[in-house]
């Protein structure tokens, strides 16, 4: 029989710089680096299902907030945790630019991601250093670029249509539409072959008021979509830890199998996975 997933819960990274490693689904041995660690989420969505709960500051642009960290502190706090790994011996398969909020709406992210280059150079040469990203805000040059160089982009796409886009990732109200998201995330894709789509897939308990994107035709614009975009991957999973509104539930592993099956299908090319 296959059973719902039991939620777990999330371990708060409110005033952490520098977290794990963890052992990540689709990561291995991750470090993460948390550049929205002070003064509360901090995000362009409010999405339904964030394990981190309600966006305290629901903003557009960096400039709409002010409480940003300096580059320097962030970079030691990596430094310390890459020292203390490599001297113990540790394994690290990766290091990802994620945490409390939505990591490019740093103004700094360009100078903060060649600054952990050099450090992951020093002590873990040829990891992979990531992200993972709402997506909203490649829009922004400063952004663009910096996602240049990164050696993953790892890029959320829950979404097929304009209306539970908003139903769902509540974006704040300066956020551009789902098309012209998806028309940059083609552009990213484009310029780096490195963009990896996230697709988080849940059941919402209360259908007739609250969306979700399980849904027979959500899943096929969601595959309209990629397929535009041309990822080298979709990572397809649900909800494994407590989301931020209660109607929302975790689909069951067959499920997310037939999903995956489905857009492989409609897209016509092997890329979407199954990560539980």
């Amino acid at each position: 029989m296959d059973r719902k997933p039991e939620l777990r819960r999330v371990v708060r990274k409110k005033n952490e710089m520098v977290y794990g490693p963890v052992l990540s689904r689709r990561f291995g041995s991750s470090l993460g680096i948390n550049v929205n660690f002070g003064g509360g989420k901090t995000c362009s969505f409010d999405c339904v299902y964030c394990q981190y709960g309600r966006t305290v500051h629901l903003v557009s642009s960096a400039s709409e907030y002010a409480n940003w960290e300096r580059v320097e502190p962030i970079l030691k706090a990596v430094e310390t945790q890459l020292r203390r790994l490599n001297m113990e011996d540790r394994e690290l398969n990766s290091i990802t630019f994620s945490g409390n909020g939505e990591s490019t709406l740093y103004p700094y992210i360009q100078e903060a991601l060649r600054g952990v280059k050099k450090l992951r150079n020093k002590y873990y040469p040829g990891v992979q250093v990531g992200i993972l990203t709402n997506s909203s805000m490649i829009d922004c040059e400063r952004v663009f670029e910096a996602l240049m160089e990164f050696d993953s982009i790892v890029a959320k796409l829950d979404v097929g249509s304009q209306e539970t886009f908003v139903g769902i990732n509540r974006p704040a109200k300066r956020i551009q539409s789902l098309n012209e998201i998806v028309n940059n995330l083609i552009r990213l894709q484009e310029a780096t072959d490195r963009v990896t789509l996230q697709t988080l897939i849940f059941k919402s308990t209360d259908p007739c008021t609250q969306p979700d994107n399980a849904g027979l035709e959500e899943i096929k614009l969601i595959a309209e979509k990629a397929c535009l975009i041309d990822p080298k991957e979709i990572q397809i999973y649900t909800v494994s830890r407590h989301p931020s509104e209660s109607f929302v539930e975790p689909i069951k592993a067959y499920y997310l199998r037939e999903t995956a099956s489905r857009i492989n299908n409609l897209i016509d090319k092997k890329r979407a996975f199954l990560y539980l």
